[in-house]
């Protein structure tokens, strides 16, 4: 009974490597395939590829059969790779004060790769864009381990996550960042055209007989365009007028609805007050008490 609970565990224990093992396949393949049409047609060096991408294609297949090869000894001869853990410990460990720099690349670099520089816009797949931030989770979490006989930990694994998730939400929403007036992802522009349409469109080289279309309503085009009646205005100018005009209208709403509402809170104070006088109305008790206190005296 011992002896098949024993069986069971280990039968279980390789399914799991064995899965972990055919996912790792499945991504580099998948990574492999995405650079692949990347190349294809780029030339006619060889097939259809040009000599930098069959050299690109080159390196990618040996980097993936080097990591593929480490992941299986990893997961079924990781005795094999004693040494070379040691070794990697000590470089770890005589690194020093060193290995911060180190840190804070492996961090920024999966940011910089998808969102700055010019390999981001060309390498877009996502299996590609899912094993570099795999790789550099574990660069930066055997950086910031410190026991010396693991080289990752799940503490630093956990922490490395963390960190360069962050910093990737962080540099997608600094990429929007500008010195333009205006957002990169919003529609300000396009209302700033609308708004110049009704008074400004001399600016616009446009044939005068032909009306200008305008995804607005013309209340809201004759107020939000006045800006455009002042003559050789820049952008931040007329930005700066829109903003006071929608605050001027803003405050005037609030003061409206301040008004009213109080009006209607009078009005409610005083039906109330009505409702409840006539109800127990204290000079007509009054008198009904003492017709009351007559009538008792009469009988008596």
């Amino acid at each position: 009974m011992v002896a098949r609970k024993k069986n069971s565990r280990l039968s279980q224990h390789f399914l799991f490597k064995t899965g972990i093992a055919a996912l790792g396949f499945l991504l580099l393949f998948l990574v492999g395939n995405e650079i692949f049409d990347l190349a294809w047609g780029s030339g006619h060096w060889l097939g259809r590829l040009s000599f930098k991408w069959a050299l690109t294609l080159t390196l990618y297949v040996l980097v993936g059969a080097g990591l593929f090869v480490t992941l299986l000894f990893s997961l079924y001869a990781s005795n094999r790779l004693t040494s070379l853990k040691e070794l990697l410990i000590e470089i770890r460990d005589r690194l020093g004060g060193w290995r911060w720099p180190l840190v804070l690349l492996a961090a920024l670099f999966p940011a910089y790769f998808v969102f700055y520089s010019p390999l981001g816009a060309l390498f877009t797949g996502v299996f590609l864009r899912l094993l570099i931030f795999m790789v550099s989770i574990l660069v930066l979490a055997f950086l910031l381990s410190e026991k010396e006989t693991q080289l990752v930990e799940w503490r630093g694994t956990l922490i490395a996550g963390l960190v360069i998730g962050a910093l990737l939400t962080l540099a997608e929403s600094f990429v929007l960042v500008s010195d333009y007036p205006f957002a990169l992802h919003w529609s300000e522009g396009n209302r700033l055209w609308d708004y110049s349409v009704l008074f400004g469109r001399a600016r616009y080289n446009y044939p005068a007989d032909q009306p200008i279309f305008a995804w607005i309503d013309r209340g809201r085009q004759a107020l939000w365009g006045l800006p455009f009646l002042i003559p050789n205005t820049g952008i931040m100018r007329k930005t700066y007028c829109l903003y006071y005009i929608g605050q001027t209208i803003i405050y005037a709403s609030r003061s409206v609805g301040d008004i009213t509402g109080r009006v209607d809170d009078d009005r409610r104070e005083n039906l109330s007050s009505a409702h409840g006088n006539s109800r127990t109305c204290p000079h007509h008790s009054r008198s009904i008490q003492a017709d009351v206190c007559t009538i008792n005296q009469g009988t008596r």
